[in-house]
Formats: C-alpha cells, structure tokens, sequence
C-alpha cells in the first residue's frame, strides 16, 4: 500500500501512533494494539481478509496467513494461543517468489480444524466476502 500526505500534522500523528516511514522489512504491530484485546481482534480480522485465507480439504477447514517478518507472526501467534485456539506453532519455510525468482523466507501461521473454525467465528470471523463465501460453501449457514 502506498500513502502519499501532504499534511506534516497527519504524517506525524501516524508515525507516532506507530507507522512506519520508508520501506517496511521487519512490519511490527504497534503495542498500543496488541495490549488491547478488541484491538487486536479487530486487528486479525482485517489482516486474515486482506493478507489470509481459508480453504477446505473436505469438510476440513484451514485458517492461514503468513508474512516474512517474524516479528509480525510471533505475536498474532502468541495472541491466538491466549484466546484459546488449539495450535502448536508457527511456521518457518523457505519460498520462491514468483515476481523474480528468489528464495525467501516466510512466517506462517495455520489454524486447523472446525473446533478452531467456529472459535474463530465466534472471536473474529471474516468481512471479506471470498472468504465468507467459503464458508458458507461449506455448511454455515449462520452468518
């Protein structure tokens, strides 16, 4: 995403409410956000519906996103387990990029199983209709 601001004022109160300025490699969440629980309810809705995905093998559900900052992933991980969800880890993986070829490395979260499903249903639950439409594909009818 790119913002261009003319505004000095607005720039600073987004630098100080924790935006970053110039090219983002390490993304981080702000504490302000991970140290309020509605916050970062809200906070997992909007990455999942941008930057997530869920899919079905079967009637099997899988909730996953990933991101080369590990610094992003670990606390999403972290905040995840506290609210209950039954997962063990995260994942470190090796990937090419498919724009030039190159091996990276990437941070991925996995949340399997339709008991974690209707946990995240119950907590978060999606606003993006790709992914609404996969679950109601599959049997929910309850939105």
């Amino acid at each position: 995403m790119y913002i261009r601001l003319i505004s000095k004022g607005v720039y600073t109160y987004l630098l100080h409410k924790g935006f970053m300025n110039g090219r983002k490699t390490d993304i981080t969440i702000p504490a302000w956000v991970i140290q309020n629980r509605v916050y970062m309810l809200n906070f997992l809705r909007g990455y999942i519906d941008t930057d997530g995905s869920i899919h079905f093998r079967g009637n099997y559900p899988i909730i996953s996103f990933s991101s080369k900052s590990e610094q992003l992933i670990k606390p999403i991980f972290d905040f995840v387990k506290n609210q209950g969800f039954s997962i063990s880890n995260y994942y470190k993986e090796q990937q090419t990029d498919k724009r030039n070829n190159k091996l990276s490395i990437c941070y991925s979260i996995k949340i399997n199983g339709k008991n974690n499903l209707q946990l995240w249903k119950k907590l978060i639950y999606f606003k993006n209709s790709r992914h609404l439409k996969k679950v109601v594909g599959n049997g929910d009818a309850g939105i």
